[in-house]
């Protein structure tokens, strides 16, 4: 085993902290507009989510899209996620935000 240098002493080195998810996801600005409908949910800058959606809220849930957390502050503000859709003949539809995405 090699000697430390006068003055110096070993070190622990300990694993880095893996990263906290994404705060809890906020929904504002939901707008209908003729056949499209636009709305964003709070994220963090380049943090990657899934969208899910379904026309039951309470099964039969699938994928959406993958969309990345804006660094701007176009849009939805700097963090935020912007989910555009076009309204179909289906009555009702529900989207919800999943970290991490898949």
């Amino acid at each position: 085993m090699e000697a430390l240098p006068k003055g110096h002493s070993p070190r622990r080195l300990d694993p880095p902290t893996p990263a906290a998810p994404p705060p809890p996801t906020t929904v504002f600005d939901p707008t209908a507009n003729g056949t499209n409908f636009d709305v964003c949910f709070g994220g963090d800058p380049g943090a990657t989510y899934t969208i899910e959606c379904s026309t039951n809220i309470s099964a039969g849930w699938m994928k959406f899209t993958n969309v990345m957390g804006s660094f701007t502050a176009d849009d939805c503000g700097v963090g935020a996620i912007q989910l555009h859709d076009i309204i179909s003949a289906s009555p009702k539809r529900f989207y919800r935000v999943v970290y991490p995405a898949y």
